[in-house]
């Protein structure tokens, strides 16, 4: 069995669908107009799940914590762009 890996171009075409997706439907929940303990409580699930996140030993250990390090900031960028400082860690 042969293991194809993904080239720097689907890489890319995928990350600007799901992102796309992605800001779609963020848009489209937020016209419902939940409570901003509502959108506390789902960029709480999301840190949550970043802490997470692993390589499965592909990356070292500290390679994994810089990884989560940098998610945790995207995301951090991303609640304060878009409705200022998040007050749930």
């Amino acid at each position: 069995m042969t293991i194809k890996f993904p080239t720097p171009l689907s890489l890319f075409s995928s990350n600007i669908v799901l992102d796309t997706l992605s800001r779609r439907f963020y848009e489209a929940w937020l016209e419902t107009q939940p409570a901003r303990e509502e959108i506390d409580a789902l960029f709480s699930s999301v840190r949550n799940e970043l802490m997470n996140v692993h390589t499965d030993g592909s990356l070292n250990e500290i390679d994994e914590l810089h990884l989560v390090e940098a998610l945790l900031s995207q995301l951090e960028a991303f609640i304060n762009r878009e409705i200022g400082p998040s007050v749930v860690r």
